[in-house]
């Protein structure tokens, strides 16, 4: 076992070829929040597009919904020798800010952690949030 090539047991074989085949069904479509009275992310919709996947998000105002546009998901499996998606990475960048979506699901819920990062020199604190969805 060379240790330049893995950082623990659980390290898939680099000779498995699964990240062309990825198992995007418990993801793909469009999830709601658990909260109806979110201050964040109120639905969200993935896509599979020619293989590659997608999210748009729509977050919660007042009286309607902001619509983020949509950004690329980087896919990431949750046990080394499967190919079913476990959860997944993006990002949202408003000029003013930058939203990192990181996520996870477990058992027909999808948990978001959205870390958002502020870039305009206004004072505001950086803050993150966790939120649940399901479809």
């Amino acid at each position: 076992m060379n240790n330049k090539e893995i950082t623990r047991d659980d390290d898939a074989d680099p000779s498995l070829d699964l990240h062309s085949n990825y198992d995007s069904s418990e993801i793909i479509g469009t999830w709601f929040n658990c909260d109806p009275d979110t201050r964040q992310i109120h639905h969200l919709s993935i896509i599979d597009s020619n293989g590659e996947l997608y999210i748009q998000v729509f977050a919660a105002l007042s009286n309607s919904h902001l619509d983020w546009g949509t950004s690329k998901i980087a896919p990431f499996i949750s046990i080394p020798d499967s190919n079913l998606i476990g959860g997944f990475t993006c990002s949202f960048d408003f000029g003013f800010m930058e939203t990192q979506i990181c996520s996870n699901i477990k058992r027909g819920i999808l948990v978001i952690q959205a870390y958002n990062i502020f870039k305009d020199n206004s004072g505001r604190p950086n803050y993150y949030s966790r939120e649940f969805f399901n479809q």
